[in-house]
């Protein structure tokens, strides 16, 4: 009978101890998975706020697109030249003035700024202060680097004007 009582108690304190390493083993997995999910808690967090600001981004960048648009008409590279010197031709016909595009050169380095045009105006005084105002007001960004004005003995105004052209895309 002694033996049975032995083996009893070696069996329950085996079964004892089974059952407390079981235990022991199924909460370091817990802790473990929670851990996990912790970390992936946070990383389905950041990836929310990051497609929270993507939505920002796009909402924002639609809403400046018009904006960005227009300014982005103002600048121009070589292609575009000919659709400004064709502004200025327009300008001058809309203001009653003679324009006369002497020259025009492009710049070597990029710190010259855009494009320079020689141009001759004639005209009377007030067309040629159209000119210049509406020059003044057109969407691109331009220069006058020199100007000489005279009155000529056909009773007209005339301009001699270096004209930069400084919304040039290089």
């Amino acid at each position: 009978m002694k033996n049975n009582i032995l083996k009893i108690i070696i069996i329950t304190l085996t079964l004892n101890s089974a059952a407390g390493f079981g235990w022991w083993w199924l909460y370091n997995q817990i802790k473990k998975e929670s851990k996990n999910i912790g970390v992936l808690n946070n990383d389905v967090a950041t990836a929310d706020a990051k497609q929270r600001n993507i939505k920002t981004l796009e909402q924002t960048l639609k809403s400046i697109e018009e904006k960005k648009l227009k300014i982005d008409s103002s600048f121009t590279d070589e292609k575009g030249i000919v659709r400004f010197i064709e502004n200025i031709e327009e300008l001058a016909a809309f203001s009653g003035v003679n324009l006369e595009i002497s020259s025009a050169s492009l710049p070597l380095k990029t710190e010259e700024g855009g494009p320079s045009f020689n141009l001759i105006i004639n005209g009377g005084f007030g067309r040629l202060f159209k000119f210049f105002s509406l020059l003044e007001k057109t969407n691109y960004q331009v220069k006058i680097d020199e100007a000489s004005f005279g009155f000529s003995e056909e009773k007209s105004w005339g301009a001699n004007i270096k004209l930069r052209f400084l919304s040039y895309r290089f």
